[in-house]
């Protein structure tokens, strides 16, 4: 029986959205009996549902990908050269990895990741997608506040500092919370605040995370929302005058930023935060000296929380599994030269996205992905977003700018027939 690709690649997205929002490790975690590993070894041991389904996504993806144009293909592989250097980058830190079978199983992780959102982007049109992502997050949403009803004891958090905080379908409190808070953006930037569904969904997706209790979260929805009414009004139809405006933009995101670092601990006093953002200063600061030990190279992808190098903070500490900073797990993970390799892929999904911001037909759409992304890099000094091959923030950021180089390669196409 053969199957049209059409149904592939239907069936495709819905298998990456299952398995990145975070369905998949519910039903895992469901199913399974209580681990008996500690979080060191689990860590280290990984998902065998994770890694069978991640292998299926890996696979089907190359496959679809290779029923495209070659074409166009190969001129969106060229536009994201930075991502493939990244990838190529891990793969050789095998060399000098502390642990190098971990950091081969994370690389082709990270890769299929990065296979699976490059996939859906080219397949799907932006705004189908986003309203799709947006739905299966108001799902794992209403299905986490059944499941913290049914089950208090696992859908709510029991430590001392969060005492009923929901958790939901997520073992990762502050994690879920994020996922809903890219809910609440993707439905308010696709404007689906008309119909009582709509409004619906927006209320559930708030409600959760309200009782999510995540400073990062709320002040993710603020920032979010703010930055997104800021793109949109002074967005014209006119691309001088949008490209004039950005610098405009840019002036108001600086000066509110130097506000911000002015006003920093009083904000923290009125979201109920302590100075040291809830003990990670702290793990920072430990983290130095682990950095400097290897700030070249790192420890290679993934490496370094699997391996012998932080069994003292381990023993001293516990294990917490990262640094709660995606920019020192980066450190971590690549050193000093993975580290510019990242800002230099940040520069240009920024770049590509402000381009379409001001040129493209669509461009509202691009005023959420744009404000999205400026999110997730702020956010990434607190929480491990960026280069972590687990995370929904890690797929819903490669989508976006994969989308991103996509549409600068669609415009310039037509510029090129046009001209012709």
């Amino acid at each position: 029986m053969k199957i049209k690709i059409n149904t592939l690649v239907k069936n495709y997205v819905f298998l990456a959205i299952f398995y990145y929002a975070g369905f998949l490790n519910f039903l895992t975690r469901l199913m399974s009996e209580p681990d008996n590993n500690d979080a060191f070894s689990a860590n280290a041991i990984g998902s065998v549902p994770r890694q069978t389904i991640g292998l299926l996504l890996l696979v089907l993806g190359i496959f679809i990908l290779s029923r495209l144009n070659r074409h166009v293909l190969w001129e969106s592989i060229k536009k994201n050269c930075w991502w493939f250097i990244l990838v190529s980058y891990f793969l050789i830190s095998i060399q000098w990895s502390y642990e190098p079978g971990i950091t081969l199983r994370r690389t082709i992780a990270f890769s299929t990741l990065l296979v699976a959102a490059f996939c859906i982007a080219q397949c799907l049109e932006m705004k189908t997608l986003f309203l799709l992502i947006g739905k299966a997050i108001f799902c794992a949403a209403l299905l986490g506040l059944i499941y913290a009803v049914i089950d208090p004891s696992m859908g709510l958090s029991n430590t001392d500092n969060r005492t009923n905080a929901l958790m939901g379908i997520y073992a990762n409190k502050n994690g879920g919370a994020r996922v809903y808070a890219y809910g609440l953006l993707i439905l308010i930037g696709l404007g689906k605040t008309r119909t009582i569904i709509d409004r619906l969904m927006i209320l559930v997706l708030a409600v959760c995370v309200v009782i999510a209790d995540s400073a990062t979260a709320i002040v993710m929805v603020i920032g979010g929302l703010s930055l997104m009414s800021l793109f949109r009004f002074l967005r014209t139809k006119n691309r001088h005058q949008n490209l004039g405006r950005i610098f405009f933009i840019i002036l108001i995101i600086i000066v509110t930023s130097i506000t911000v670092a002015y006003l920093f601990e009083y904000i923290l006093q009125l979201l109920g935060r302590d100075p040291t953002l809830t003990n990670r200063k702290i793990i920072w600061e430990l983290m130095d000296k682990y950095v400097d030990n290897e700030s070249m190279f790192g420890y290679g992808f993934g490496a370094f929380w699997s391996s012998d190098a932080v069994a003292v903070f381990v023993d001293r500490w516990g294990f917490i599994g990262n640094a709660h900073s995606g920019y020192y797990e980066m450190l971590l993970n690549g050193g000093k030269i993975g580290f510019v390799i990242l800002s230099l892929i940040i520069i240009s999904i920024v770049r590509s996205l402000v381009t379409n911001y001001i040129s493209h037909q669509h461009g509202e759409i691009f005023s959420m992905f744009v404000s999205i992304v400026i999110i997730q890099i702020i956010v990434n000094y607190v929480a491990f977003i960026l280069i972590n091959h687990n995370s929904f923030d890690m797929f819903l950021f490669a989508i976006i700018s994969f989308i991103g180089f996509k549409e600068i390669i669609n415009n310039s196409a037509k510029n090129k027939l046009i001209i012709n």
